[in-house]
């Protein structure tokens, strides 16, 4: 059921929210508590504004597979549910979860898998910024112009304030022309902060109109830059 959740993961970024709940909701008849499907649920009904039930899948959907991304998940929507203790707990949750499978990669290269980079987007979510930096900065040593590693290193260095060097690495992140919303959005928010406004509102409005329940404090920090202008 992998590639039925992977197909309705692609239309979940594309916009299409009801084309992805079926795949989901197939993944899941076919695959009773299957995490991955749950997740997707989740994801769906959280968009939706839901909160209840995205909570309720996530916690489900934790409980069958030890996944750092369910946790992080949460935070998020505990956050939109208006439960800031629960989304502290989780984002710390996440930390600790992330920190101990970079140092077992760290410890055995033979792993294979490092987590610095989801670690870096974990400090953001416990506002430890300098630790993000760190992370963000270990994972670009080793993958330099790799997109996925530029994009949290620009998203860091925009959330210091530090917006030319996030403008340096979102350029890099861009180089694909990729249209993930989410990318879109912050690349977006970069230019507008680097005096690149008309490009950067531009970029702004497509990842809102596409798919703005992707990543929410993206939306937020979206919509805020938004009505500014």
């Amino acid at each position: 059921e992998w590639s039925r959740v992977a197909l309705g993961h692609l239309y979940e970024v594309s916009g299409q929210l009801d084309k992805a709940q079926g795949y989901y909701a197939q993944a899941l008849a076919m695959r009773p508590n299957y995490a991955y499907a749950l997740a997707g649920l989740a994801r769906v009904a959280a968009a939706h504004k839901d909160y209840a039930t995205a909570i309720k899948n996530l916690n489900l959907a934790r409980a069958t597979v030890k996944d750092y991304a369910f946790t992080d998940e949460l935070v998020d929507v505990y956050r939109l549910n208006n439960q800031p203790e629960e989304a502290e707990k989780m984002a710390r949750e996440s930390v600790e979860m992330l920190a101990d499978a970079a140092k077992q990669a760290n410890d055995n290269e033979e792993l294979g898998h490092y987590t610095d980079r989801e670690l870096a987007y974990a400090y953001l979510k416990t506002n430890e910024l300098d630790k993000a930096l760190e992370h963000a900065k270990i994972e670009y040593a080793r993958r330099p112009d790799n997109i996925d590693v530029n994009e949290p290193l620009a998203w860091v260095y925009y959330k210091r304030g530090d917006f030319p060097d996030a403008l340096k690495y979102m350029t890099v992140a861009r180089r694909t022309n990729s249209q993930n919303p989410v990318l879109l959005c912050r690349a977006g928010l970069i230019l507008t902060k680097t005096g690149k406004v008309a490009e950067g509102q531009a970029l702004i409005t497509k990842a809102l109109e596409t798919a703005p329940y992707l990543n929410p404090e993206v939306e937020a920090e979206g919509k805020k830059m938004l009505a500014s202008r």
